[in-house]
């Protein structure tokens, strides 16, 4: 970002907007911070838009997810979840993806997500996973069911749509 944008990078692949992203996160238990944040990552061409909202337990992911930099771009993502795990005792998790195409680096990335929902599951929490993407695309579809059967005890929801 030149001094004369004063936009926001999308997304932690740009700078800055990892750190930012994850502010008020503890590292080493809930007595560094209160809660996780919320936050949000704009849709990209190659990344979904990222909605963490705490206070609604929710989680979302819209759009293809292939970007350049996998581990750069998920780590928030796996920080808010272990954060969500440690603060929000007994709470259900809305876990909400709607995609095409998912590239095969983060591929391994949304399967550490499913152990970590996993991991919630048998540690008490309840969780709702819908898994959105096109009734003609059997790929998605197929990695839909592969992950719904890491977290068995999810209310798992797959949607097919037309478009």
């Amino acid at each position: 970002m030149n001094s004369d944008d004063q936009t926001p990078p999308d997304g932690p692949e740009n700078g800055d907007a990892l750190d930012q992203s994850m502010k008020g996160v503890a590292q080493n238990g809930p007595e560094e911070a209160l809660t996780p944040p919320e936050f949000f990552f704009h849709r990209t061409p190659k990344t979904p838009e990222v909605d963490f909202y705490y206070n609604d337990n929710s989680v979302s992911l819209t759009g293809d997810c292939d970007p350049d930099q996998a581990g750069t771009f998920f780590q928030p993502l796996h920080d808010w979840l272990d954060a969500f795990a440690r603060w929000k005792d007994g709470d259900t998790l809305h876990f909400k993806v709607s995609s095409n195409y998912i590239g095969s680096s983060s591929l391994p990335h949304f399967r550490q997500m499913f152990m970590k929902i996993q991991e919630m599951i048998v540690n008490g929490k309840t969780v709702t996973v819908t898994w959105k993407t096109n009734k003609s695309n059997q790929r998605m579809i197929g990695y839909g069911r592969n992950y719904s059967e890491i977290i068995p005890k999810a209310k798992f929801i797959p949607i097919e749509t037309d478009d």
